[in-house]
């Protein structure tokens, strides 16, 4: 099972994780008033950091929450590497929430100090053997908020498809607003048919995934064709691939969804390029 090393970040402070104290008032806890980013960290470093980085800020302005000017979490990321003496893969985990007002209320008082964790987590980034075998997804209505965009602490309907997936024995779920896929509900979904790579156009229902951002540029670079349009559920179903993409699980093949196969039920060759682009062996 995975573990979190023993050193954590909060609020200024590098302290020993069973010493981490929040305020029952804290507004991520109170009312999922918050955002996160994960960033993998691959044998000891970090990993597209600064593009995760600047995602967090575009988060904290979208929800106007000020980090006090002296805070540099990128520092913060290098010391808890440093701290917990990370030589392996790992995942840091960031959280920033508005903090602990004087009550709950519903509305926010700009002058609350936010609330920063940050803790690294173990974990098995996969190799090019683990994902070979290919996996299965389930698919399900997408019933989350409109500001799917956001990177947001408030995550109940993704838990929620996610575990039922898990408890299939599925690996993702993706989901579809009407007839048109989104995403998974912890990752970005790509479709290949006839040599052409497709993802969905970015959009307040999709959130600007990092890992899919690298994608997209280095398949450019491999000059493999990539658009980014609308994919309905039947262009899903008869793609020749079915990809997903994570921090956590670099380029994904999807060779099932429910009953329904995928091309011949392995991953097609596109995927070999793509995965080459993240794990070198």
């Amino acid at each position: 099972m995975p573990f979190v090393y023993d050193t954590i970040f909060l609020n200024q402070k590098y302290i020993p994780k069973e010493n981490a104290q929040i305020s029952f008032l804290d507004r991520g806890f109170l009312f999922a008033d918050g955002i996160y980013e994960v960033i993998a960290i691959k044998n000891g470093d970090l990993f597209l950091l600064d593009q995760h980085l600047e995602r967090l800020k575009t988060n904290l302005n979208e929800l106007k929450i000020n980090l006090p000017a002296s805070l540099q979490l990128k520092d913060v990321c290098s010391q808890l590497i440093s701290k917990n003496n990370i030589k392996n893969d790992a995942i840091l985990y960031l959280q920033i929430t508005r903090g602990a007002g004087h009550s709950r209320s519903h509305v926010f008082d700009d002058s609350t100090p936010p609330t920063v964790i940050g803790f690294i987590q173990s974990a098995k980034l996969p190799t090019i053997n683990d994902l070979k075998v290919g996996f299965h997804a389930t698919l399900e209505a997408d019933v989350r908020w409109g500001r799917c965009n956001i990177k947001s602490i408030s995550l109940l309907p993704n838990i929620l498809v996610k575990t039922t997936a898990h408890k299939s024995g599925a690996i993702e779920c993706l989901l579809h607003r009407g007839k048109i896929i989104t995403e998974g509900s912890a990752s970005n979904v790509f479709i290949v048919k006839n040599n052409e790579v497709f993802t969905p156009p970015q959009s307040d229902f999709i959130l600007p995934g990092i890992t899919r951002d690298y994608l997209i540029k280095g398949l450019k670079r491999e000059g493999i064709p990539i658009k980014e349009t609308p994919i309905t559920v039947d262009d899903l179903k008869s793609a020749d691939e079915v990809w997903i993409t994570s921090t956590t699980r670099d380029v994904t093949p999807i060779t099932s969804i429910n009953e329904h196969k995928i091309g011949f039920g392995t991953p097609g060759p596109l995927w070999e390029r793509a995965i080459k682009l993240f794990i070198k062996n």
